[in-house]
């Protein structure tokens, strides 16, 4: 993580700390935050998914915080926030001369709130 840009890097805390699907992270608008009591409301539910509230940690309140408020949502959207991720996951993994990052996505995050959820 620590050769991912600050947004990328935020959005993989929200999808560890939550367990949302990317696109459901990736639509999150700076309304759907109250900073203050520390919650997350994911109003574009996938896949016949409900809307959800979730309670986050103070540091991924920060973390969001230190990002620009250029627009309405925090990520610009699923594709762009995609893209930049593989183009820097491929970087990292041929400078590192690492092929296993390639296997880490989004989705992995996803996996590991569930199965710690389940163990």
């Amino acid at each position: 993580m620590a050769g991912l840009t600050p947004k990328i890097v935020t959005l993989g805390q929200i999808l560890k700390e939550t367990g949302v699907r990317v696109g459901e992270a990736a639509a999150l608008k700076w309304v759907d935050i109250d900073f203050e009591r520390k919650i997350m409301t994911f109003n574009n539910p996938e896949k016949r998914s409900l809307p959800r509230i979730k309670r986050v940690s103070d540091k991924l309140i920060t973390m969001v915080n230190r990002l620009p408020r250029k627009q309405e949502r925090i990520f610009g959207g699923r594709g762009s926030i995609e893209a930049r991720y593989n183009y820097q996951r491929k970087r990292l993994a041929y400078k590192l001369d690492n092929p296993r990052l390639l296997k880490i996505t989004f989705h992995t995050f996803r996996q590991l709130v569930w199965h710690n959820a389940i163990s």
